[in-house]
């Protein structure tokens, strides 16, 4: 009979399975907490779904159930379930976490792989972080053998004032992230606070880094900031581990005028990045400068700032790939997919030629003009660059990997081996245009028969 009338208070009967107490709970009753403990209901019972009263008043924020249940024997961190202080900890509910560190909780308990602080952090919830910060936790314990730390969550998601917190408490904020595992969409080796604030579009706050002792010119992840801005401003399209959209910025600051604070606070605005290797039909990255990464994703905006501060747009990488060629579409794997958007290519191309740049240069593979617009499949490109003085007797010439540009069109290439028409019928009238044959089924290179 008592449960009878207790379902017909409570309201819709019982919601968490055979649990009065947490249907109590559930409704915020302290007094119906108090009588149901008084009379014999076992404050620790979890319902069918493994969920404890105490459990759901953290998850509630309720620091006055909290309080009942406590003081009517309910355990915390039972072996069970997400711990409660990680519970409150990823809610924000300070005076829960609070009470639950004065019943004896443990600062560094974690649910799963993460701690209560790491929760904290993450959301933002500064009282929190004070309160764990005061009960001596360990603000250095990472997510798993080699994940993120506090202050990588704090960053990420661009808390500037629990930073400050933990770094004011000791926390290393020059660590180079060092993961087990890397590659695809994971935080790569040797990324630095500065780097997770800039690609994340926090730039005040990487800015603030930088004024706590970061490294603008770091490249301990491969690449420096400004570097980094080029897919932070224009990232690659499609499904593949670069294809995510564009960070939104969160604060007052644009890329452009972080850009130039960059540079202000010491950013070497010609950094020639230190590693790379040489992949058929990509762009180098070894000797590339943010003007050449940004000319490859064809940025005119940031390529003509960085201009303004100082960059030398004739710079080239170890293979002497120059701007031109990485904005035409050397490194072009998927045509529709790369960062530059269609009828960004052709102003870049124009600007580049305006600065000076040859038309008519090869780099150290063989790779022309020509071959880069094959590899991006741009047929107007093609047209352009015939207008402007591309020399066929230069560019109709096989590149390291024994391809001309018709032979790249025809699909003989790094990623995407479709062949597309448009871009065989574009090569085919420039070079009829200068008496040149063409050829109807090139080989392959490496073929033994012709046609495909």
């Amino acid at each position: 009979m008592r449960r009878f009338w207790w379902s017909l208070w409570l309201g819709a009967g019982v919601v968490y399975g055979d649990s009065w107490l947490l249907d109590a709970v559930d409704v915020g009753s302290v007094a119906a907490v108090q009588e149901l403990a008084a009379a014999g209901e076992d404050v620790n019972l979890a319902n069918g779904y493994g969920v404890r009263p105490l459990e759901l008043a953290c998850a509630k924020g309720d620091v006055e159930l909290v309080r009942v249940l406590l003081e009517n024997g309910a355990k915390i961190e039972q072996e069970k379930g997400e711990p409660d202080l990680v519970t409150a900890a990823r809610g924000g509910y300070a005076e829960v976490v609070d009470v639950l560190l004065k019943n004896g909780s443990s600062p560094n308990v974690r649910g799963g792989s993460q701690t209560a602080l790491m929760w904290a952090s993450a959301g933002g919830h500064e009282e929190v972080v004070d309160l764990l910060l005061g009960a001596k936790v360990d603000y250095g314990a990472v997510a798993g053998r080699k994940g993120f730390d506090a202050l990588y969550f704090a960053v990420r998601a661009g808390h500037e004032g629990v930073v400050e917190r933990l770094v004011a408490a000791g926390a290393d904020f020059k660590r180079a992230y060092r993961p087990d595992k890397a590659g695809g969409k994971l935080v790569g080796p040797g990324t630095s606070l500065l780097l997770v604030a800039v690609e994340n579009a926090h730039f005040e706050l990487a800015l603030r880094l930088i004024e706590m002792g970061e490294d603008p010119n770091d490249l301990r992840a491969g690449f420096s900031a400004l570097h980094a801005l080029t897919w932070v401003r224009k990232p690659q399209r499609g499904d593949g581990a670069s294809g995510a959209p564009p960070p939104r910025i969160a604060g007052r600051m644009g890329s452009l005028d972080f850009a130039k604070e960059l540079v202000r606070a010491g950013a070497e605005v010609n950094l020639a990045l230190k590693h790379g290797r040489r992949n058929s039909g990509r762009l180098n990255f070894r000797g590339a400068t943010p003007f050449l990464l940004a000319a490859q994703t064809c940025d005119l905006e940031y390529m003509k700032l960085l201009v303004s501060l100082g960059a030398d747009a004739m710079m080239m990488n170890v293979e002497e790939s120059s701007a031109l060629i990485a904005a035409a579409g050397l490194g072009v794997t998927a045509p529709g997919e790369e960062a530059a958007l269609d009828g960004d290519v052709i102003p870049v191309v124009k600007y580049l030629l305006e600065l000076g740049h040859d038309v008519n240069g090869v780099d150290k593979n063989g790779e022309s003009v020509m071959h880069a617009a094959a590899y991006k499949g741009d047929p107007e490109l093609v047209f352009l660059l015939d207008e402007l003085g591309a020399d066929p007797e230069i560019w109709n010439r096989k590149n390291r990997d024994k391809r001309l540009p018709i032979t790249i069109a025809h699909g003989f290439r790094q990623g995407n081996f479709r062949p597309f028409q448009y871009m065989i019928d574009a090569f085919g009238e420039v070079m009829r245009k200068h008496g040149l044959e063409v050829p109807e089924r090139p080989m392959g290179p490496g073929s033994k028969k012709k046609g495909y």
